[in-house]
């Protein structure tokens, strides 16, 4: 599958799929593999775009500068390039982390997010402004976010949010 060059990385990614695009960002140590359980089940419905981090899979080179910021913005970078102006995102463990700071990053472009299996952390500052982990809370913006897990303690924590995404219609007979 193809590779995005970016200024310091050569950022490998798999789409494959029909659908509304979904982001999935593994999690640390994780490359686009991580979630081939789940494909089969999604790409009937979603066109998954699933990018290898750096340091992992065939992202190259190894050792280039990380963090949870410069993968959100490597991300961030490939949708420009595959011109996906909105798009759903699912994070697991690490992902999660990278997940909302893309949103903080973008937030008018992501419809959904789903975070899974994020240990709790405090959520970065533009996450904060745009939604207290409360689902009353989110209903009342008019967001589709929901929290599993939002009394970890003060500021507010993370958890794990969750995202319930729609069936597509079912085919007439």
């Amino acid at each position: 599958m193809p590779d995005l060059p970016l200024s310091d990385i050569s950022l490998h990614y798999e789409v494959d799929g029909r659908g509304p695009p979904l982001l999935m960002l593994a999690g640390m140590l994780s490359d686009s593999a991580s979630w081939g359980a789940l494909a089969p089940l999604l790409s009937d419905h979603f066109t998954l775009i699933r990018p290898d981090n750096r340091s992992t899979g065939r992202t190259t080179p190894w050792d280039a500068e990380t963090s949870v910021a410069q993968m959100a913005r490597d991300a961030l970078a490939l949708m420009d390039h595959l011109g996906h102006d909105t798009f759903h995102v699912v994070g697991h463990s690490m992902g999660g982390l990278m997940a909302m700071e893309l949103f903080g990053l973008a937030p008018g472009r992501i419809q959904a997010l789903s975070i899974l299996a994020s240990a709790p952390v405090r959520a970065p500052g533009p996450w904060q402004s745009s939604m207290r982990c409360s689902p009353c809370a989110a209903r009342r913006k008019g967001s589709s976010f929901g929290c599993a897990r939002s009394t970890l303690g003060s500021s507010p924590p993370v958890s794990s949010l969750i995202l319930t995404i729609p069936r597509p219609p079912s085919p007439q007979r």
